[in-house]
This record gives C-alpha cells, structure tokens and sequence, in this order.
C-alpha cells in the first residue's frame, strides 16, 4: 500500500485498515461483513484493505501478527486493533463511538 501515508497516516477522519490475505478461511469470511459496513458508513469513514502477502513491511509496523485483524484510525492515529472475526455489532460500536468522538 504505497498511499498509506496519503490516505492513513496523514488523513482525517476516521479510516478503517483490512488485514487480510487470500489464503485466509477467516479473512474471506470477514471480507462480506465490512464491505456492507464500507456501505453502511460511507462518508463517516474510509475503508481500505492490505493484503499482508503483499505488503509485509507495512504489516510488520503494525506487528500484524494474526489475520485478519482490523486497525482503526482517527485522523492518523491508531486508536482501535480488532484481531479475528467479530460480529457486525463490535465493528459498527467501534466505528460509531470513533466517529462520536471524531466530530
């Protein structure tokens, strides 16, 4: 993810962070959940995905060391890590409470 510090590190606003691979049962079971939430949210926040087959050094900045595990940005700065597959509920109070406290 060449962009990171474009669209993550020195954005605003609240920003969700996908890391997923391929290969990953859970990965591709979490994968429908938060494209419905990218919908539910769109405009309160971005979402992006990081294939972590593909972009190991930005993995290991974050010591991605079980996938998926979502990260939760507020304006840059990391403020929520959600590791495995949650409900929908734990990732829409999370998002919503961000962007509460975001605004």
């Amino acid at each position: 993810m060449k962009d990171f510090s474009t669209l993550v590190g020195a954005g605003t606003g609240v920003v969700l962070l996908d890391f997923w691979a391929e290969r990953c049962g859970p990965c591709m079971m979490l994968k429908p959940l938060l494209e419905n939430l990218s919908m539910d949210y769109a405009g309160k926040a971005e979402f992006y995905k990081v294939d972590t087959d593909t972009e190991g050094e930005l993995s290991m900045q974050f010591s991605i060391r079980s996938i998926p595990t979502v990260i939760l940005f507020v304006d840059g700065e990391v403020k929520e890590k959600i590791i495995w597959v949650q409900g929908a509920d734990v990732y829409k109070q999370k998002l919503d409470q961000l962007i509460t406290d975001a605004a």
